[in-house]
């Protein structure tokens, strides 16, 4: 399996990211376990936006596509093709996506701040397995040489701009999928009476077309009669 690079990424943004098996494992494990801007976009992520909405909105993390790029190659999320995204959205929620919102309810943040999990230290040693896990499937796999450092209160403060501009974003996207919803079941409810006045005046024509073919008869008998 090949390693994604920053320029593939470039051309795929319109593919949809999404955690993988291995990335819902780490959010219910523990996602501290990441360094911190891996953790962070990791736990952004909600497998619903494509690549170029968390790069055109999460300006306060840096190089967004580099994070990504990173969070692929470690087997952390996948892009799905916009077509094939579509089509699991509108077969309804996979087990999968029910059991990842059961994973982030807020419940799982009450014994600690949620500021911990987004900003706290990595564990020694958790991210090199990571790095071993990774390998397994792609040997050639190698994380950044650079060390996370620590986030000041600007950056953070950056960075919770930025989370709160993508929810933003969805929140916009899903209010006017909900308005295309509703014009939708209005056009629906229309068609559903223009069918039905349709049938109705197909049965009014049927009444005059045998209405008329009777009279016709009634008059050809008067007329032999004669």
């Amino acid at each position: 399996m090949s390693l994604m690079t920053k320029q593939e990424l470039t051309l795929l943004g319109q593919y949809v990211v999404e955690r993988t098996d291995r990335g819902n494992q780490i959010i219910q494990r523990d996602p501290r376990q990441m360094p911190r801007r891996l953790r962070v976009l990791l736990l952004a992520i909600d497998g619903g936006q494509n690549v170029s909405l968390y790069t055109q909105t999460l300006k306060g993390f840096g190089d967004v596509s580099e994070l990504l790029v990173e969070l692929i190659n470690l087997g952390m999320v996948r892009l799905v093709e916009p077509m094939l995204a579509k089509q699991q959205r509108e077969s309804g929620r996979s087990d999968t996506y029910r059991a990842l919102d059961s994973l982030l309810d807020d419940s799982r943040f009450d014994s600690e701040a949620a500021a911990d999990v987004f900003y706290g230290s990595t564990n020694p040693g958790s991210f090199d397995e990571m790095v071993r896990v990774a390998q397994i499937d792609q040997p050639k796999y190698t994380p950044p040489p650079a060390a996370p450092s620590p986030v000041a209160a600007h950056a953070q403060k950056a960075q919770l701009e930025s989370l709160f501009n993508l929810l933003d974003s969805v929140r916009g996207e899903r209010a006017q999928l909900k308005q295309q919803i509703v014009k939708l079941q209005r056009v629906k409810q229309a068609a559903l009476r223009l069918n039905k006045e349709n049938h109705k005046l197909q049965n009014w024509v049927y009444g005059l077309g045998i209405t008329c073919a009777l009279l016709l008869a009634c008059l050809m008998l008067l007329i032999f009669k004669r």
